[in-house]
């Protein structure tokens, strides 16, 4: 009964209006909603933050998902439920949770739309590193410029130039684990009815209406949500309530001495009478600001 009660608890005390807070540790955040009834289909929206509310900027664009729908990745910003599925390499799902947004990559010397984000051109000398024992494991380099430390890595370039541009999201790079799933992007799309292999598309204007509108200064994040109980938790914490088209910036209030979120606070005080497995926690804004995983 108890791990019945829980999510629904904090729900409820995530619903709780507390005074919203400037200098949230990300002022966007694009908000990924799986389809209720197509694991495959999602719904893509830009969120930014204007003083102490949250606004709805971009979308909500249509997306696509992975060919077996999502699961739970891994990065320092939120600890997934235990009894989830989690993300495999290979398993065909996109990681859902909480990743920050890295380097946009593509094969022509410029981006398709004047952009603020890190920008890399992929050429024969830009290597995607697949050693776990390597420090750049599930990471790309230019292979001119670093310590050669790994013993498998494979070129970033395809002959057929599949995927015209790739933007980072940085799943399993914080403390990667072998296994737990690599090179996650967001990309456009192949056809609007066809899924990826783990990764986010959308169609290729609004891909290039979404690179235009980042910037590295706002610390982007993206937020890929589930259509489940667990999803609605995630969204919750967020402080993202897209029915109304508001947001509660308290939610992301972070900095030493801020009021941590209400779940993660909650959990911690609760955690030795429910088992804190059965739901998504936001960790402490403190260490969402250090990156630190836990």
């Amino acid at each position: 009964m108890h791990s019945l009660r829980l999510p629904y608890l904090l729900l409820i005390l995530t619903s709780l209006a507390l005074p919203a807070r400037a200098g949230t540790p990300w002022r966007q955040v694009l908000v990924v909603r799986q389809d209720v009834l197509d694991q495959t289909r999602g719904t893509l929206t830009l969120y930014e933050q204007e003083g102490n509310a949250w606004k709805q900027t971009l979308g909500p664009l249509p997306a696509l998902l992975g060919k077996r729908g999502t699961a739970w990745g891994r990065g320092p910003f939120f600890a997934p439920p235990r009894e989830g599925t989690v993300k495999r390499e290979g398993d065909g799902r996109t990681p859902a949770g909480l990743f920050s947004i890295g380097t946009l990559y593509g094969y022509s010397p410029r981006p398709p739309v004047p952009t603020r984000l890190a920008y890399t051109q992929i050429t024969r000398h830009l290597w995607a590193i697949t050693d776990p024992g390597s420090r750049f494991y599930n990471r790309a380099v230019d292979i001119r410029t670093v310590r050669r430390d790994w013993k498998t890595a494979g070129p970033m370039a395809r002959r057929d130039r599949l995927y015209p541009w790739l933007l980072e999201i940085a799943h399993n790079q914080d403390s990667p684990r072998d296994g737990a799933g690599t090179w996650i992007y967001l990309h456009p799309w192949l056809s609007r009815t066809t899924p990826t292999d783990g990764c986010t598309a959308v169609a290729p204007a609004d891909f290039s209406a979404i690179i235009r509108r980042l910037n590295p200064a706002d610390r982007p994040h993206i937020a890929v949500i589930p259509a489940d109980a667990h999803g609605t938790s995630l969204l919750a914490q967020l402080g993202i309530h897209p029915a109304s088209g508001k947001t509660n910036s308290t939610a992301l209030a972070s900095g030493p001495g801020r009021i941590k979120t209400v779940p993660a606070r909650i959990a911690q005080t609760l955690g030795g009478l429910f088992p804190p497995t059965e739901f998504p926690v936001l960790y402490p804004a403190d260490h969402s600001l250090t990156g630190r995983s836990r």
